[in-house]
Protein backbone atom coordinates (compact mmCIF):
# COMPACT_ATOMS: atom_id res chain seq x y z
CA UNK A 1 0.00 0.00 0.00
CA UNK A 2 2.85 2.47 0.96
CA UNK A 3 4.32 1.76 -2.80
CA UNK A 4 1.29 2.73 -4.51
CA UNK A 5 1.33 5.93 -6.13
CA UNK A 6 -2.51 6.69 -7.90
CA UNK A 7 -1.32 8.61 -11.81
CA UNK A 8 -2.54 11.94 -11.16
CA UNK A 9 -2.93 12.74 -14.49
CA UNK A 10 -5.65 10.69 -15.70
CA UNK A 11 -8.48 12.58 -15.23
CA UNK A 12 -10.57 9.64 -14.49
CA UNK A 13 -8.34 9.18 -10.95
CA UNK A 14 -8.44 12.71 -10.54
CA UNK A 15 -12.11 13.06 -10.53
CA UNK A 16 -12.53 10.19 -7.75
CA UNK A 17 -9.81 12.05 -6.13
CA UNK A 18 -11.37 15.48 -5.78
CA UNK A 19 -15.01 13.83 -4.81
CA UNK A 20 -13.02 12.38 -2.28
CA UNK A 21 -11.46 15.40 -1.24
CA UNK A 22 -14.83 17.31 -1.32
CA UNK A 23 -16.04 14.76 0.99
CA UNK A 24 -13.48 15.19 3.45
CA UNK A 25 -13.15 18.89 3.84
CA UNK A 26 -16.68 19.51 3.70
CA UNK A 27 -18.28 16.64 5.68
CA UNK A 28 -16.36 15.27 8.18
CA UNK A 29 -15.41 17.48 10.91
CA UNK A 30 -11.66 18.01 11.96
CA UNK A 31 -11.62 18.01 15.81
CA UNK A 32 -15.54 16.01 16.38
CA UNK A 33 -15.73 12.58 15.55
CA UNK A 34 -18.48 11.09 13.89
CA UNK A 35 -19.89 7.57 12.95
CA UNK A 36 -19.89 7.00 9.45
CA UNK A 37 -21.24 3.69 7.99
CA UNK A 38 -18.74 1.99 5.10
CA UNK A 39 -21.24 2.23 2.52
CA UNK A 40 -21.32 5.95 2.55
CA UNK A 41 -17.85 6.35 2.64
CA UNK A 42 -17.97 4.22 -0.16
CA UNK A 43 -20.03 6.70 -2.42
CA UNK A 44 -17.10 9.11 -2.42
CA UNK A 45 -14.00 6.86 -2.22
CA UNK A 46 -15.06 3.85 -3.80
CA UNK A 47 -14.98 0.02 -2.61
CA UNK A 48 -12.79 -0.20 0.08
CA UNK A 49 -10.68 -2.97 -1.36
CA UNK A 50 -9.78 -1.00 -3.91
CA UNK A 51 -6.12 0.30 -4.54
CA UNK A 52 -6.97 4.24 -5.25
CA UNK A 53 -10.01 3.82 -2.32
CA UNK A 54 -7.39 2.82 -0.11
CA UNK A 55 -4.80 5.56 -0.84
CA UNK A 56 -7.48 8.35 -0.31
CA UNK A 57 -8.70 6.55 3.02
CA UNK A 58 -4.99 6.67 4.56
CA UNK A 59 -4.97 10.29 3.27
CA UNK A 60 -7.85 11.75 3.83
CA UNK A 61 -9.77 9.80 7.27
CA UNK A 62 -8.49 9.94 10.77
CA UNK A 63 -10.35 6.79 12.76
CA UNK A 64 -10.75 7.76 16.40
CA UNK A 65 -12.63 4.87 17.19
CA UNK A 66 -12.69 1.43 15.32
CA UNK A 67 -15.26 -0.12 17.41
CA UNK A 68 -18.28 -0.99 15.00
CA UNK A 69 -21.08 -3.37 15.41
CA UNK A 70 -23.55 -4.23 11.96
CA UNK A 71 -26.25 -5.68 13.89
CA UNK A 72 -26.82 -2.75 16.15
CA UNK A 73 -25.41 -0.02 13.82
CA UNK A 74 -22.66 1.45 15.57
CA UNK A 75 -20.18 2.52 12.90
CA UNK A 76 -16.73 3.62 12.89
CA UNK A 77 -16.13 7.25 13.77
CA UNK A 78 -13.79 9.41 12.18
CA UNK A 79 -12.28 12.99 11.56
CA UNK A 80 -10.82 14.25 8.46
CA UNK A 81 -7.45 14.51 8.15
CA UNK A 82 -6.73 18.18 7.28
CA UNK A 83 -2.52 17.38 6.47
CA UNK A 84 -3.91 15.08 4.10
CA UNK A 85 -6.16 17.38 2.45
CA UNK A 86 -3.40 19.84 1.79
CA UNK A 87 -1.19 17.44 0.56
CA UNK A 88 -3.28 15.83 -2.01
CA UNK A 89 -4.84 19.38 -3.12
CA UNK A 90 -1.03 20.40 -3.48
CA UNK A 91 -0.32 16.99 -5.65
CA UNK A 92 -3.44 17.81 -8.04
CA UNK A 93 -2.36 21.23 -8.47
CA UNK A 94 0.90 19.85 -10.36
CA UNK A 95 -1.27 17.34 -12.42
CA UNK A 96 -1.77 18.40 -16.18
CA UNK A 97 -5.66 17.40 -15.94
CA UNK A 98 -6.50 18.98 -12.90
CA UNK A 99 -7.66 22.64 -14.19
CA UNK A 100 -9.73 21.06 -17.29
CA UNK A 101 -11.41 18.37 -14.80
CA UNK A 102 -12.26 21.11 -12.27
CA UNK A 103 -13.34 23.67 -14.98
CA UNK A 104 -10.92 26.14 -13.80
CA UNK A 105 -8.85 28.52 -15.82
CA UNK A 106 -6.03 29.29 -13.43
CA UNK A 107 -3.69 26.50 -12.48
CA UNK A 108 -3.72 26.70 -8.60
CA UNK A 109 -7.31 26.16 -6.97
CA UNK A 110 -7.89 25.91 -3.06
CA UNK A 111 -9.29 23.44 -1.09
CA UNK A 112 -12.61 25.18 -0.76
CA UNK A 113 -12.88 25.78 -4.49
CA UNK A 114 -12.63 21.62 -4.85
CA UNK A 115 -15.22 21.61 -2.50
CA UNK A 116 -17.61 23.40 -3.43
CA UNK A 117 -17.54 22.60 -7.17
CA UNK A 118 -17.55 19.06 -6.65
CA UNK A 119 -20.24 19.01 -3.97
CA UNK A 120 -22.44 21.36 -6.53
CA UNK A 121 -22.02 18.99 -9.46
CA UNK A 122 -22.76 16.13 -7.26
CA UNK A 123 -26.07 17.51 -7.20
CA UNK A 124 -26.50 19.44 -9.83
CA UNK A 125 -29.49 18.61 -11.29
CA UNK A 126 -31.56 18.61 -8.05
CA UNK A 127 -29.78 22.31 -7.21
CA UNK A 128 -30.84 23.45 -10.60
CA UNK A 129 -34.63 21.78 -10.68
CA UNK A 130 -35.12 22.67 -7.19
CA UNK A 131 -36.35 19.07 -6.74
CA UNK A 132 -34.66 17.47 -4.06
CA UNK A 133 -35.31 13.85 -3.24
CA UNK A 134 -35.24 13.09 0.48
CA UNK A 135 -35.02 10.03 2.39
CA UNK A 136 -38.10 9.47 4.96
CA UNK A 137 -36.21 7.63 7.75
CA UNK A 138 -36.87 8.20 11.94
CA UNK A 139 -39.39 10.58 10.92
CA UNK A 140 -36.85 12.90 9.48
CA UNK A 141 -36.20 13.77 6.18
CA UNK A 142 -32.63 13.11 4.91
CA UNK A 143 -30.86 14.36 2.27
CA UNK A 144 -26.95 14.35 2.04
CA UNK A 145 -26.33 18.12 1.34
CA UNK A 146 -27.27 18.34 4.57
CA UNK A 147 -24.48 17.12 6.08
CA UNK A 148 -22.30 19.73 4.28
CA UNK A 149 -20.73 22.52 6.73
CA UNK A 150 -22.60 25.67 6.90
CA UNK A 151 -19.97 28.00 5.21
CA UNK A 152 -19.67 25.71 2.04
CA UNK A 153 -23.67 24.59 1.73
CA UNK A 154 -24.23 28.26 2.05
CA UNK A 155 -22.17 29.43 -0.87
CA UNK A 156 -23.88 26.55 -2.35
CA UNK A 157 -27.59 27.56 -2.38
CA UNK A 158 -27.26 31.01 -2.74
CA UNK A 159 -25.51 30.28 -5.93
CA UNK A 160 -28.04 28.33 -6.72
CA UNK A 161 -31.11 31.06 -5.63
CA UNK A 162 -32.01 29.82 -2.10
CA UNK A 163 -30.63 33.03 -0.88
CA UNK A 164 -33.12 32.90 2.32
CA UNK A 165 -32.40 30.87 4.93
CA UNK A 166 -34.84 30.22 7.78
CA UNK A 167 -33.90 28.69 11.36
CA UNK A 168 -36.56 28.03 14.30
CA UNK A 169 -35.36 29.56 17.20
CA UNK A 170 -34.18 27.16 19.51
CA UNK A 171 -36.29 24.08 18.15
CA UNK A 172 -36.12 21.42 21.05
CA UNK A 173 -36.59 23.28 24.12
CA UNK A 174 -39.24 25.29 22.47
CA UNK A 175 -41.19 21.74 20.92
CA UNK A 176 -40.94 19.90 23.87
CA UNK A 177 -41.71 22.67 26.69
CA UNK A 178 -44.52 23.95 24.47
CA UNK A 179 -46.13 19.88 24.19
CA UNK A 180 -45.35 19.50 28.01
CA UNK A 181 -47.67 21.95 28.56
CA UNK A 182 -50.14 21.18 25.66
CA UNK A 183 -50.67 17.78 27.40
CA UNK A 184 -54.52 16.81 28.47
CA UNK A 185 -55.68 16.53 31.45
CA UNK A 186 -56.72 13.04 32.11
CA UNK A 187 -58.59 11.61 35.34
CA UNK A 188 -59.44 7.92 35.43
CA UNK A 189 -61.69 6.83 38.31
CA UNK A 190 -61.31 10.09 40.22
CA UNK A 191 -57.32 9.55 40.08
CA UNK A 192 -55.15 11.95 38.12
CA UNK A 193 -53.09 10.67 35.81
CA UNK A 194 -51.64 13.13 33.82
CA UNK A 195 -52.13 16.84 32.76
CA UNK A 196 -50.39 19.77 31.03
CA UNK A 197 -47.08 21.17 32.74
CA UNK A 198 -48.30 24.76 34.47
CA UNK A 199 -44.76 25.53 36.09
CA UNK A 200 -42.72 28.38 35.56
CA UNK A 201 -39.11 27.04 34.27
CA UNK A 202 -36.92 29.63 35.04
CA UNK A 203 -33.99 28.23 33.65
CA UNK A 204 -35.45 26.65 30.51
CA UNK A 205 -37.21 30.18 29.79
CA UNK A 206 -33.86 32.11 30.45
CA UNK A 207 -32.52 29.97 27.99
CA UNK A 208 -35.55 30.20 25.62
CA UNK A 209 -35.18 34.44 25.92
CA UNK A 210 -31.26 34.84 26.08
CA UNK A 211 -29.53 31.71 24.38
CA UNK A 212 -26.80 33.46 23.17
CA UNK A 213 -25.49 34.87 26.02
CA UNK A 214 -26.55 32.07 28.24
CA UNK A 215 -24.19 30.04 25.88
CA UNK A 216 -21.65 32.49 25.32
CA UNK A 217 -21.79 32.95 29.80
CA UNK A 218 -21.35 29.05 30.39
CA UNK A 219 -18.42 28.63 27.04
CA UNK A 220 -16.26 31.53 28.94
CA UNK A 221 -16.92 30.25 33.03
CA UNK A 222 -16.31 27.00 31.84
CA UNK A 223 -13.69 27.44 29.36
CA UNK A 224 -15.22 25.92 26.58
CA UNK A 225 -16.11 26.93 22.51
CA UNK A 226 -19.67 28.95 22.48
CA UNK A 227 -20.14 25.83 19.84
CA UNK A 228 -19.46 23.48 22.66
CA UNK A 229 -21.81 25.25 24.80
CA UNK A 230 -24.46 25.07 22.56
CA UNK A 231 -23.84 21.86 21.78
CA UNK A 232 -24.13 20.62 25.03
CA UNK A 233 -27.10 22.37 26.53
CA UNK A 234 -28.89 20.61 23.20
CA UNK A 235 -27.67 17.38 24.44
CA UNK A 236 -28.85 17.61 27.93
CA UNK A 237 -32.51 18.47 26.65
CA UNK A 238 -31.90 15.17 24.66
CA UNK A 239 -31.66 13.58 28.04
CA UNK A 240 -27.78 13.29 27.65
CA UNK A 241 -25.45 12.43 30.76
CA UNK A 242 -23.10 14.08 32.27
CA UNK A 243 -20.55 12.06 33.54
CA UNK A 244 -17.17 10.12 32.88
CA UNK A 245 -18.79 7.39 30.94
CA UNK A 246 -16.71 7.10 27.64
CA UNK A 247 -19.43 6.32 25.23
CA UNK A 248 -21.65 9.71 26.59
CA UNK A 249 -22.20 12.76 23.71
CA UNK A 250 -20.42 15.35 26.22
CA UNK A 251 -17.83 12.89 26.96
CA UNK A 252 -16.89 13.00 23.59
CA UNK A 253 -17.38 16.75 23.26
CA UNK A 254 -15.26 17.68 26.07
CA UNK A 255 -12.72 14.80 24.99
CA UNK A 256 -12.98 13.26 28.51
CA UNK A 257 -11.87 16.44 30.22
CA UNK A 258 -12.58 15.21 33.75
CA UNK A 259 -12.42 19.06 35.63
CA UNK A 260 -14.63 20.10 32.69
CA UNK A 261 -16.98 17.41 33.86
CA UNK A 262 -16.85 18.16 37.12
CA UNK A 263 -17.51 21.55 37.26
CA UNK A 264 -20.42 21.42 34.45
CA UNK A 265 -22.03 18.90 37.25
CA UNK A 266 -21.79 22.21 39.76
CA UNK A 267 -22.35 24.84 37.69
CA UNK A 268 -25.50 25.88 38.92
CA UNK A 269 -27.45 27.47 35.93
CA UNK A 270 -26.58 23.44 34.46
CA UNK A 271 -28.09 21.79 37.69
CA UNK A 272 -31.46 24.33 37.32
CA UNK A 273 -31.50 23.49 33.63
CA UNK A 274 -31.19 19.97 33.71
CA UNK A 275 -34.03 20.04 36.59
CA UNK A 276 -36.44 22.16 34.42
CA UNK A 277 -35.28 19.69 31.20
CA UNK A 278 -36.74 16.96 33.63
CA UNK A 279 -39.75 18.38 34.77
CA UNK A 280 -40.92 18.84 31.29
CA UNK A 281 -40.16 14.84 30.53
CA UNK A 282 -41.70 14.04 34.18
CA UNK A 283 -44.84 14.99 32.59
CA UNK A 284 -44.49 13.61 29.09
CA UNK A 285 -43.55 10.60 30.61
CA UNK A 286 -47.05 8.76 30.68
CA UNK A 287 -47.40 9.54 27.13
CA UNK A 288 -44.64 7.05 26.33
CA UNK A 289 -44.43 3.47 25.72
CA UNK A 290 -42.74 2.43 28.89
CA UNK A 291 -40.59 -1.11 28.99
CA UNK A 292 -41.15 -3.24 32.13
CA UNK A 293 -38.62 -6.25 32.68
CA UNK A 294 -38.30 -8.38 35.52
CA UNK A 295 -35.48 -8.49 38.20
CA UNK A 296 -33.37 -11.26 39.48
CA UNK A 297 -35.73 -11.63 42.66
CA UNK A 298 -38.72 -11.57 40.61
CA UNK A 299 -40.07 -8.00 40.95
CA UNK A 300 -41.40 -6.11 37.65
CA UNK A 301 -39.63 -2.78 37.09
CA UNK A 302 -40.29 -0.17 34.57
CA UNK A 303 -37.30 1.57 32.68
CA UNK A 304 -36.84 4.73 32.60
CA UNK A 305 -37.58 6.60 29.03
CA UNK A 306 -34.60 6.67 27.24
CA UNK A 307 -32.84 9.19 25.41
CA UNK A 308 -33.67 7.28 22.09
CA UNK A 309 -37.19 7.78 22.70
CA UNK A 310 -36.89 11.39 23.78
CA UNK A 311 -35.06 11.97 20.31
CA UNK A 312 -38.15 10.25 18.71
CA UNK A 313 -40.51 12.26 20.06
CA UNK A 314 -38.88 15.04 19.49
CA UNK A 315 -38.54 14.43 15.81
CA UNK A 316 -42.22 13.71 15.62
CA UNK A 317 -42.48 17.14 16.80
CA UNK A 318 -40.15 18.65 14.26
CA UNK A 319 -41.70 16.71 11.73
CA UNK A 320 -44.95 17.71 12.61
CA UNK A 321 -43.85 21.65 12.32
CA UNK A 322 -41.94 20.74 9.25
CA UNK A 323 -44.60 19.28 6.81
CA UNK A 324 -46.92 22.55 7.80
CA UNK A 325 -43.64 24.64 6.90
CA UNK A 326 -43.35 22.47 3.40
CA UNK A 327 -46.71 22.98 2.95
CA UNK A 328 -47.06 26.64 3.18
CA UNK A 329 -43.87 26.94 1.12
CA UNK A 330 -45.42 24.85 -1.94
CA UNK A 331 -48.66 26.73 -1.98
CA UNK A 332 -47.07 30.21 -2.39
CA UNK A 333 -44.58 28.60 -5.24
CA UNK A 334 -41.53 28.89 -3.37
CA UNK A 335 -38.60 26.55 -3.62
CA UNK A 336 -36.79 25.52 -1.11
CA UNK A 337 -34.47 22.89 0.51
CA UNK A 338 -35.49 21.48 4.11
CA UNK A 339 -33.30 21.06 6.66
CA UNK A 340 -34.42 19.31 10.17
CA UNK A 341 -35.39 22.28 12.17
CA UNK A 342 -35.48 25.00 9.05
CA UNK A 343 -35.03 25.74 5.14
CA UNK A 344 -33.50 27.18 2.66
CA UNK A 345 -35.75 29.24 0.09
CA UNK A 346 -35.85 31.57 -3.06
CA UNK A 347 -38.08 34.08 -2.02
CA UNK A 348 -38.65 35.75 0.78
CA UNK A 349 -41.12 34.62 3.47
CA UNK A 350 -43.29 36.61 5.86
CA UNK A 351 -42.47 35.13 8.83
CA UNK A 352 -45.06 36.17 11.11
CA UNK A 353 -47.48 34.97 8.33
CA UNK A 354 -45.64 31.86 8.89
CA UNK A 355 -45.42 31.47 12.33
CA UNK A 356 -49.64 32.11 12.80
CA UNK A 357 -49.90 28.88 9.89
CA UNK A 358 -47.91 26.82 11.86
CA UNK A 359 -49.36 27.69 15.77
CA UNK A 360 -53.31 27.01 13.67
CA UNK A 361 -52.27 24.21 12.64
CA UNK A 362 -49.99 22.81 15.31
CA UNK A 363 -50.54 24.66 18.20
CA UNK A 364 -46.59 25.25 18.69
CA UNK A 365 -45.30 29.17 18.98
CA UNK A 366 -41.87 29.31 16.99
CA UNK A 367 -39.61 32.33 16.12
CA UNK A 368 -38.26 32.20 12.71
CA UNK A 369 -34.87 33.59 12.13
CA UNK A 370 -33.99 34.81 8.86
CA UNK A 371 -30.52 35.34 7.23
CA UNK A 372 -29.88 36.45 3.62
CA UNK A 373 -26.77 34.15 2.47
CA UNK A 374 -24.39 36.31 0.82
CA UNK A 375 -23.51 35.62 -2.85
CA UNK A 376 -19.78 34.20 -3.06
CA UNK A 377 -17.67 32.85 -5.92
CA UNK A 378 -17.28 29.64 -6.47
Amino acid sequence: MNKYQPNLNDPRVVRKVTKAIAFANGILSDNKPRQWSTRYIDKYFGQQQNLLSKWLRSKLLICTNDRYAKDSGVCKEYIKNTKGINELVSLLNQSNSYPSVLQVKTKTISVSQVTTQVISETYKQELQTKKFVYEDKSNRLWHDLQRVKKEYKQTIFSQHGLKHQYDIDCCAPTLVLQYSQQLPEIIHEGKYIMGPMDLWLFALNEYLCNKTEVRQKLADEAEISYEQAKTIINALLMGAQLGHNKDTDIYKILDGDKARIEFLKEYQFIKELRSDIKTCWDYIKPTLTRREITTKTGKKRVLPISSRQKSGLYFDLERKVLNVIRHYLDGSNNKYFLEHDGFVCMKEVNTEELSKWVKFNTGFNINLQHMVLPVRDI
